[in-house]
């Protein structure tokens, strides 16, 4: 059986998550809270007690709770005898995923990730992500309609993320997201919305960014991964290699081009015996495995009558 800790990123936060969380033990967790909200110089729980939906979806506080509380989850698994074989992460939460494979600190992180969410907050180019879903999805349909409309506008447009066999995300310049919008709309086999977040994230409107993203990532530690951890641009295992640089460009790299979840999923699923947990808010990632396979079950550390039932049957064999 091998255990493996899938990480959401942001999207998957909700007014609610604190309290799903406290339904274990805060002592256990406070430590975490606490070093993330050191490191970004305000207070999480704080934040997150009287947080609305609206504030929550504001990119510079969703990236810092997302963290915490998925870097939480690891702490309360833990306290439950479930510790990670594998880890991948969605996203922002392929930070989670290094930090659990110890290849990062929690605390450099949290710092990193406080100088990723302000610098993605303060991009001036007007940016949009457009979600699209089918059950007879054509990825190669959608990446011809961005490629010509990018062409025809001289916009960004592309894929951002591949979330499945049945779900993409396009992202891109206002201007070309609402013609892709109206243009998907027209093909009946398609569902199209686009989504309430400010920036095209994992497309090259990132890129004004990079050059002092880059001095934030330069300043970090890495370590050789104690366990097998995936990386976003490839969907395959991360090797330690040039003292770590390899990794420093792959953060850097991670908020220009597209996440490759579907092909993470693929490689996850190559595991003998996988034992798939979803560790954070939510149930998003879940959904995506289900969409790929139904061979697969997947947990979800915030429900925690199946967590308990999980732990018992680990901590049994």
């Amino acid at each position: 059986m091998k255990k493996i800790f899938i990480f959401p990123g942001q999207g998957a936060q909700n007014p609610q998550m604190l309290q799903d969380i406290k339904g274990y033990s805060l002592n256990e967790i406070k430590p975490v809270f606490d070093t993330v909200s050191e490191a970004c110089k305000f207070d999480v729980i704080a934040f997150l007690e009287s947080a609305t939906q609206e504030k929550l979806s504001l990119t510079n506080y969703t990236q810092i709770v997302m963290f915490a509380m998925n870097m939480a989850y690891v702490k309360v698994l833990s306290g439950l005898g479930i510790k990670p074989d594998v880890t991948a992460g969605h996203s922002l939460g392929q930070y989670c995923a290094l930090v659990a494979a110890g290849v990062l600190d929690l605390y450099e992180t949290s710092c990193l990730i406080r100088e990723r969410s302000r610098l993605m907050s303060e991009l001036k180019t007007d940016g949009r992500l457009c979600a699209v879903s089918s059950p007879c999805m054509s990825i190669e349909y959608v990446e011809q309609m961005c490629s010509d409309i990018s062409k025809a506008s001289n916009d960004c447009l592309q894929i951002a993320l591949y979330n499945s066999n049945k779900q993409i995300v396009v992202g891109g310049a206002k201007p070309a997201i609402e013609k892709f919008y109206e243009e998907i709309k027209q093909n009946v086999e398609y569902k199209a919305t686009i989504l309430p977040v400010g920036q095209a994230f994992h497309t090259p409107i990132m890129d004004e960014m990079l050059p002092e993203f880059r001095n934030y990532v330069n300043d970090i530690s890495v370590k050789e991964p104690s366990i097998p951890v995936i990386l976003n641009c490839t969907g395959d295992y991360y090797i330690e290699k040039n003292n770590g640089e390899d990794l420093k460009n792959e953060l850097i790299e991670q908020c220009h081009k597209p996440v490759r979840w579907l092909q993470t999923m693929n490689t996850l699923l190559e595991v003998e015996n996988p034992v798939i947990i979803e560790v954070g808010p939510g149930h998003s990632l879940s959904g995506l495995f289900r969409n790929l396979t139904k061979e697969v079950k997947v947990w979800c550390s915030e429900d925690k009558k199946s967590l308990m039932t999980l732990s018992k049957k680990i901590n049994q064999e």
